[in-house]
C-alpha cells in the first residue's frame, strides 16, 4: 500500500486434542478427542520507527468433539464447541 504500511493475507490449518475431565457427577470420567480449524486472515504491518504488526484472524472447525455429560437425572447434556472463533494480536515484528 505504501512504504510504511503494507497488507498480508494468511491461511492454514490447526489440528489439535481436547481433554475433558468430569467432576461433581455421581460417575465422573475422562476423555480426550481431536479437532481441525482451517484459518484464514489479515496481517498489516507498519513502521513507526520500528515494524508493528496486528493480526485479525478467524478460525472455522472443520471436526470437533462434543461433550456430553448426564445430570442427577440421568438426562444427557450435550455442549458442542463454538462454531467460530476470532483472534486479534498486536506487537512489534521481528525478521531474522
Amino acid at each position: 500500500v505504501s512504504p510504511r504500511f503494507r497488507l498480508e493475507l494468511c491461511s492454514g490449518a490447526a489440528i489439535g486434542l481436547v481433554h475433558v475431565q468430569g467432576r461433581g457427577y455421581a460417575v465422573s470420567r475422562s476423555a480426550t478427542g481431536s479437532w481441525v480449524v482451517a484459518s484464514g486472515g489479515v496481517r498489516m504491518l507498519f513502521d513507526a520507527g520500528i515494524l508493528w504488526a496486528v493480526d485479525v484472524g478467524g478460525v472455522f472447525p472443520l471436526h470437533a468433539p462434543a461433550i456430553r455429560a448426564q445430570d442427577a437425572q440421568g438426562t444427557d447434556q450435550f455442549r458442542a464447541p463454538s462454531a467460530a472463533g476470532a483472534l486479534l494480536s498486536i506487537g512489534p515484528a521481528f525478521t531474522f
